[in-house]
């Protein structure tokens, strides 16, 4: 019982385009120095640059899990998710990150959460657009 700890601390996880947190989830983020970068931040850098600062983030780590939220897609392209927020990345910047990140060797899963069609005020849009990200990240490979 003597090696039990957690397998993954704050510094194991980057955050990229959140913009809908609770105070005491801003707080976490803060008081454990949580990587967080803004959509400011890859408007004003690149999503190729907060890709690779991302990957550099994570260089200690064995292996990388990409969790990517649909929430974090511009709410005026879709509504089909638990948390539609405005000023959120478009498809084309998702798509740029996620294939950069994609790219690292260390990647060994990843997943698109929050795609919910019942929710989706313009059809099926954010599935369709989900899936034609997914579609070209699977093409790349």
């Amino acid at each position: 019982m003597a090696n039990i700890a957690p397998k993954i601390t704050y510094k194991d996880v980057v955050y990229i385009g959140v913009r809908d947190v609770e105070i005491q989830e801003e707080f976490l983020l803060k008081r454990h120095r949580v990587k967080n970068f803004t959509i400011a931040d890859i408007r004003k850098r690149s999503v190729e640059r907060i890709a690779i600062e991302t990957i550099q983030a994570l260089d200690h780590c064995d292996l990388i899990y990409v969790s990517f939220d649909v929430d974090v897609l511009d709410s005026a392209i879709s509504k089909g998710t638990g948390t539609p927020v405005s000023n959120g990345l478009t498809e084309r910047e998702a798509g740029n990150l996620l294939s950069r990140l994609l790219t690292s060797d260390k990647v060994c899963c990843f997943e698109m959460v929050e795609i919910n069609p019942s929710l989706d005020d313009k059809g099926n849009k954010m599935g369709e657009m989900a899936f034609e990200i997914l579609e070209g990240l699977v093409n790349q490979l």
